[in-house]
């Protein structure tokens, strides 16, 4: 809805920008909300007795927050971020070619149009998505065990 209030309903202000800067700007603007909810869920999920524990030690505000606070954090919203950047940052960018952005799904409507081969395009290209989406949760799946010691499941 972002992206369409930005392409289609700010003109009628006067105000135009070009597709790119718009599909840039409601991606940033989805992206910064869910974000923030994710975080916020982390922050929430540190419980009021590890920090009083911290007190208790002696630490100080910046060792509370480096030693409690992010590591808890870090293995608790990395399955949430990671999901996130599939879905949003890798599927979401499809969203572009609706409102004329070229990019893999566009450059398949484009392609198609001229040479009526609708299926053998988004076919390739739904295969090319699978295989970012494989890619990416391989490796995020693999960056979470290593650095957060999260149990996530690739398949």
């Amino acid at each position: 809805m972002q992206i369409y209030f930005l392409y289609y309903g700010l003109p009628e202000f006067g105000i135009r920008w070009s597709s790119e800067a718009c599909l840039l700007i409601g991606l940033i603007l989805n992206a910064g909300a869910y974000l923030t909810l994710i975080m916020r869920a982390g922050f929430l999920s540190v419980r009021r007795t590890e920090l009083e524990a911290g007190q208790v030690l002696g630490l100080s505000i910046v060792q509370q927050v480096r030693y409690i606070v992010v590591p808890h954090i870090a293995k608790s919203i990395y399955p949430a971020m990671a999901n996130f950047f599939i879905v949003i940052l890798v599927m979401g960018t499809s969203i572009g070619s609706l409102i004329g952005v070229d990019e893999l799904t566009g450059q398949a409507i484009n392609l198609s149009s001229v040479n009526y081969r609708w299926l053998e395009y988004f076919t390739v290209v739904a295969l090319m998505y699978v295989v970012l989406t494989f890619i990416a949760s391989v490796g995020l799946a693999l960056l979470g065990r290593w650095a957060f010691r999260v149990k996530a499941r690739i398949f």
